[in-house]
């Protein structure tokens, strides 16, 4: 209610003063499956400014959204006074500092993050040498917890809230070639407590509280130095986490931790080398047990570092992209791309990363129950270790334009392997009993545009994975070493199918098939080829573990465009920003968007 007097205050300022200029955009979706899987979405953004005042403010009435919880009202709002060096900002705050090791905010509504701050925000210029800025604001951190003490678990519904006090400051100077950063930011968040032994007694729950107070400080240093033929960017950031506590006003010391990034890119002529790493130490915790319910000592939703690894466009990739933790990671990225040929060019990427530690398990004398420990000191460089968990990928990518430029091609290839889960790792001097879970594939995305006569052109695109997930056991008190697939059979062949015309600008439309050659266990996944079109091509082509949809684009004119979607698709994994969602299969349904400028 306030955000909507403050809105309705905001906007009866700007029309009464007359000459305000207003634009905006609308978005409206909805989805409805055979299977039950329904969501309604309506979304609008406006725009308004005159003179040195802008206004921006979002509506939505989602119920339910594809993704999130349900919204029925005034979304977001803010108002933004703007000078030649400063600007002042009320309402809705998104402000990256730095690469984000303290903080980096943003809505993506694709996989439903948002860590926006209600607030204030200033930031003022001070001739050609310094840059400061100030923020204030309270926040929400949303999160799915599968946990004894939240709501019911549901992937497409987050479950666990965080509320966050927040106050930081910022501050640049640029001294010639070199740019030098200063960050501080406090949070002040009610943390509702998670029991951390499951095993708890009854009685036990009335001994701890139900709501952590506790309080984030985040400092953070940055440096970068530009020039003709490369440019180099450092950042640190260290954090401290107290548990604070009202009675005796005082807080507890509850633990620290650090992250650093760095980029650094060579320019040779038309080509560019790029190299990133990341150690991001923020809280070191058994991965085997670690829940952000159970444990506030680590990063705060507000701090976003950079992922160092690459994120794809492939569908099969988006799948099998790592899921990057920004609590325990060390790890680098190197990339070389440029010009081969004749409007050809080339992209080679390596990606590393691991736990900054080996994790193995001991059993203290006369205890009955093994216990996780840090096998070794912390790393520079990442594992190659499976009880560090690590990531590798090998990326190749060549593109360009034949035939005086009607044909675009793109062929890729990528070879990658990550240890998933790690449950054992008990060795003793006689003894060895380790279970873990190992991803190994290989997948080759290609895909062509053809334009024809006219404003006619055709896509084709296909992509092939060979997957395998194993679950490997060694267990030397029985004689055994076995590896046991996630699949019934050694590996899962993938593949991804899209035909598609279009009359550009005006309107596309594509074939698309999603195919495996088999169901991992436990994924009820399968699809019934119950619609129209599935039953169509089931007299052409074999259906079983396969997902069609036909999707038609249609810009009806330069403002308004709509979307329609009829099939089924297959789940999996969305990843964006180092954001990563469990989406789930869509049955026998159909999909529409309509989006419109003003």
């Amino acid at each position: 209610m306030q955000k909507i007097s403050v809105l309705i205050a905001i906007l009866l300022f700007m029309i009464i003063s007359g000459q305000a200029y207003f634009s905006g955009s609308s978005n409206l979706r909805y989805g409805e499956s055979k299977s039950g899987f329904l969501y309604s979405e309506s979304i609008l953004n406006g725009n308004l400014s005159r003179g040195n005042f802008s206004g921006w403010f979002q509506l939505e009435f989602s119920n339910p959204p594809e993704l999130g919880r349900v919204v029925n009202g005034l979304q977001k709002f803010r108002l933004e006074y703007n000078t030649a060096n400063s600007i002042f900002k009320f309402g809705d705050i998104y402000e990256i500092w730095g690469r984000g090791l303290v903080l980096n905010q943003y809505n993506d509504q694709a996989v439903d993050f948002d860590n926006s701050l209600t607030g204030v925000s200033f930031r003022n210029r001070l001739g050609d040498f310094l840059d400061w800025g100030l923020l204030a604001g309270n926040g929400n951190s949303w999160s799915s917890e599968l946990s004894i003490r939240n709501p019911p678990f549901n992937d497409r519904v987050p479950n666990y809230r965080r509320q966050h006090r927040v106050i930081g400051a910022d501050t640049d100077w640029f001294i010639g070639p070199f740019n030098l950063g200063v960050t501080y930011l406090q949070s002040r968040e009610r943390h509702p407590y998670e029991y951390p032994n499951p095993d708890w007694s009854p009685g036990e729950e009335w001994i701890l509280p139900d709501t952590a107070l506790v309080i984030h400080r985040v400092g953070g240093y940055r440096a970068e130095y530009l020039s003709d033929w490369f440019d180099v960017y450092l950042e640190y950031a260290d954090k401290s986490t107290h548990d604070f506590n009202p009675d005796s006003v005082r807080s507890i010391f509850a633990g620290s931790g650090q992250g650093f990034y760095s980029n650094l890119n060579i320019y040779l002529g038309a080509w560019a080398l790029s190299i990133d790493y990341k150690k991001y130490a923020f809280n070191i915790s058994d991965p085997h047990t670690y829940s952000s319910a159970t444990n506030y000592s680590g990063t705060i939703g507000y701090q976003r570092p950079p992922t160092a690894i690459r994120e794809h466009t492939s569908r099969l990739l988006g799948r099998i992209t790592h899921q990057v933790n920004f609590e325990d990671e060390v790890g680098y990225q190197l990339e070389l791309n440029g010009p081969i040929l004749r409007n050809n060019s080339l992209v080679l990427n390596y990606t590393h990363s691991s736990n900054n530690v080996v994790w193995s398990q001991i059993k203290p004398e006369g205890d009955i129950f093994w216990k996780w420990t840090k096998s070794n000191k912390t790393a520079f460089l990442p594992f190659s270790e499976k009880f560090a968990q690590p990531f590798n990928e090998l990326y190749s990518e060549i593109d360009g334009y034949l035939l005086s430029g009607k044909l675009h091609y793109r062929l890729a290839m990528a070879n990658s392997s990550a240890v998933l889960d790690i449950s054992f790792n008990q060795v003793t001097d006689s003894t060895k009993f380790i279970f873990y879970e190992k991803q190994e594939a290989i997948t080759i995305p290609f895909g062509i545009e053809y334009k024809l006569q006219g404003r006619l052109g055709i896509e084709l695109k296909y992509e092939y994975q060979r997957l395998s997930k194993n679950f490997r056991m060694i267990n030397s008190t029985i004689d055994q070493d076995t590896s046991q697939s996630r699949f019934p059979a050694d590996y899962q062949y993938n593949a991804f199918f899209s035909l598609g015309v279009s009359y550009s600008p005006r309107w596309s439309m594509a074939l698309l098939i999603d195919a495996s050659s088999v169901l991992e266990y436990g994924v009820n996944q399968q699809t019934d080829n119950s619609n129209t079109l599935e039953k169509l091509v089931s007299k052409i082509i074999d259906l079983e573990n396969r997902w069609l949809a036909l999707e038609l684009r249609w810009n009806i004119t330069n403002s308004h465009s709509f979307t329609l979607t009829y099939g089924s698709q297959q789940g999996g994994i969305l990843c964006s920003n180092g954001v990563c969602r469990q989406i789930d299969s869509f049955e026998d349904g159909f999909k529409f968007e309509l989006t419109s400028l003003f």
